[in-house]
């Protein structure tokens, strides 16, 4: 398989994990919806960005630099695609953060890109041990992600979707 349908696939299946965690997040007595249009946004980037990471996999000559250099835009398409399907859900409460954990939450999308591409690299059992590691980087940045999250309910009632503030909790 190419670079390009690789990083589509993976891009694909990081996404899906994560939206079925989105999707099984319930708060008693409250119906929760998504935006479909950040949905999709949250989608794109998961892709996009997962195939920037393989493409400096791809074209860096130095395996150790690439390692880094396409960990990164992996990291922070994962962690924008968690906070854009928060920012995609519709509730009636007011969402707030704590930046500690949005940090952590960070740290950890990057050391779990890292370790996966690692594995792809420089692995004995490449394709396994690597989608291990991405998939229990991406289960500890949703959960701590969903730890950082604060739920308040708002003073006014106010327009379904209209619940994202980035002040810290």
């Amino acid at each position: 398989m190419g670079v390009g349908p690789a990083a589509v696939t993976l891009g694909l299946t990081i996404w899906a994990m994560h939206f079925t965690g989105m999707a099984a997040f319930s708060m008693p007595g409250m119906q929760i919806g998504y935006r479909w249009d950040v949905t999709l946004l949250s989608l794109l980037v998961a892709v996009v960005f997962t195939s920037i990471g393989f493409a400096a996999i791809s074209i860096l000559k130095d395996p150790r630099e690439a390692l880094i250099v396409a960990g990164i835009p992996m990291a922070s398409g994962i962690l924008s695609m968690h906070f854009l399907g928060m920012f995609a859900m519709i509730m009636p409460m007011n969402l707030h953060f704590d930046p500690g954990l949005v940090v952590l939450s960070g740290a950890i999308a990057l050391l779990a890109s890292i370790a996966s591409l690692w594995l792809m690299v420089f692995g004995r059992s490449r394709g396994v041990l690597a989608a291990l590691a991405m998939a229990m980087g991406i289960c500890g940045m949703h959960y701590t992600g969903m730890a950082a999250a604060r739920f308040t309910a708002p003073a006014e009632p106010h327009a379904a979707g209209d619940n994202f503030d980035w002040s810290p909790a």
